[in-house]
Order: C-alpha cells, then structure tokens, then sequence
C-alpha cells in the first residue's frame, strides 16, 4: 500500500521515447531541402507523439495533482512531468 506522496510518484514508471535524429533522418536540412527533409521529419514525430507540441494540439498537464486519499494535499502530477520531458526533447 502506498502511504506518502513521494512513494506514490516513485511507484509510476515514466517512458521517455528518444528522438536521436542520426537514427531517423537520411538527409541533414539544408536551405534546398526542407520540402524533402519535411517529409521525412513530420511522420517521425507523429510516430513519437509529439507534433501535437508542434501544432500546438498538446494540452498542458496541471503541475499538481490532488493525493487520492487526502484531497486537501497537492503532489507532484507525473503527466506533466511526461508532458515536460516530451516537450524538451524537441528543443534538443
């Protein structure tokens, strides 16, 4: 049984996909090839789920959250630090 916040954040796995371009992309974007390289990029983020950070589609998770067994008290929300980490991936 859970019984403290920091256990219950701690209890929840987080998978962060990576987004290494050197895996995905065949060509580097140039000046001359951003049609071609588009066409490329755009489907790897949708794979990934993240062009809704792109279209601006993705909403923003709430950075707490009620604890299930005292409302009262606010703890850390997982899915906005999911939300966050998918977010910074594509600044890197």
């Amino acid at each position: 049984m859970i019984s403290t916040p920091t256990a219950a954040i701690a209890a929840q796995s987080i998978s962060i996909p990576s987004l290494a371009s050197t895996h995905y992309f065949s060509i580097t974007l140039t000046s001359k090839n951003y049609l071609l390289w588009k066409a490329q990029f755009i489907p790897i983020l949708n794979y990934q789920k993240l062009y809704e950070f792109i279209d601006g589609s993705s909403p923003i998770s709430p950075r707490t959250i009620a604890f299930p067994t005292d409302p009262t008290m606010q703890i850390p929300n997982p899915a906005f630090f999911y939300w966050f980490f998918k977010d910074q991936m594509l600044h890197s």
